[in-house]
């Protein structure tokens, strides 16, 4: 797991509360935004391919459209109670 594309992703998920809808939403998000920083990497190195993802998708609207996360799902996830309330 990359620790850089990691730390963006828990940006990204850090308001959103957790559900297994978001879980999978960020599972998604990461992979994607992994698939960004190694296609930059070769050619501008470790510190800009970075920068690069997170001006990029930085935030969960675009990240998510990153990921082709529907927009009902987005809603979902937006929108979505703590779990941790429940339990």
């Amino acid at each position: 797991m990359n620790e850089h594309i990691k730390n963006i992703t828990e940006r990204i998920f850090e308001k959103i509360n957790y559900s297994k809808t978001s879980e999978e939403a960020k599972e998604k998000i990461y992979s994607k935004l992994e698939e960004q920083y190694n296609a930059n990497l070769p050619e501008v190195g470790e510190l800009r391919a970075e920068g690069m993802v997170m001006q990029d998708y930085g935030d969960f609207d675009s990240a998510a459209e990153l990921a082709h996360i529907p927009q009902e799902q987005k809603q979902k996830i937006l929108s979505t109670d703590d779990v941790s309330k429940l339990i």
